[in-house]
């Protein structure tokens, strides 16, 4: 696994976005573990995942696309932050 994976799934714990443990799911499956995207508050947790998302994108298409589509997290685009620039 990458680094930057490895690190991903650290900052999701650290963020109370994953949690682990015994869930019951609404449709009543268990589950080890919890992911919660509304828990990413703060302009700098959005910040990092725009980032996260990037280099995801970035290492699984390279630079050939020109447009990104996907959910808002509780009405935020990670992408928002990144869009006309690259880190």
């Amino acid at each position: 696994m990458e680094d930057y994976k490895r690190e991903f799934i650290e900052f999701m714990v650290q963020s109370n976005v994953l949690k682990f443990g015994d869930f019951t799911l609404k449709s009543g499956r268990k589950s080890p573990f919890f992911m919660n995207a509304g828990a990413y508050v703060t302009g700098e947790q959005l910040h990092k995942l725009g980032l996260y998302y990037a280099r995801a994108i970035h290492d699984n298409f390279g630079l050939d696309f020109d447009v990104v589509f996907g959910p808002c997290l509780q009405g935020h685009s990670p992408f928002g932050n990144h869009r006309n620039g690259h880190q």
